[in-house]
């Protein structure tokens, strides 16, 4: 048998660039870009929609509950994500 590769993403602390910048020393340019292209991936959004899910800091501790608006956004955010892969598969197609 395999071993499962499946990763499933937590929500992060809101401002844990601030603590990325301070445990790593990276750049805070560097921080903003990989966490843009890291919290814009559809399993994180998914992350954040779930009923319950908590945000995590950057050693795991709690850092607080998804708010209801900022699950909201993520669901409208799937739906866009979800329309435009189902776009792309449409003119693969063609």
């Amino acid at each position: 048998m395999f071993a499962s590769t499946a990763y499933v993403p937590v929500p992060l602390a809101v401002g844990i660039h601030a603590q990325i910048i301070e445990a790593l020393g990276a750049e805070p340019r560097d921080v903003a870009v990989i966490l843009g292209a890291w919290c814009a991936k559809f399993r994180y959004q998914k992350a954040l929609k779930h009923p319950g899910a908590v945000r995590r800091n950057l050693d795991g501790s709690e850092a607080g509950p998804v708010s209801e608006e900022q699950r909201a956004w993520a669901m409208q955010r799937l739906e866009k994500l979800k329309a435009k892969r189902r776009a792309q598969l449409a003119s693969a197609g063609k």
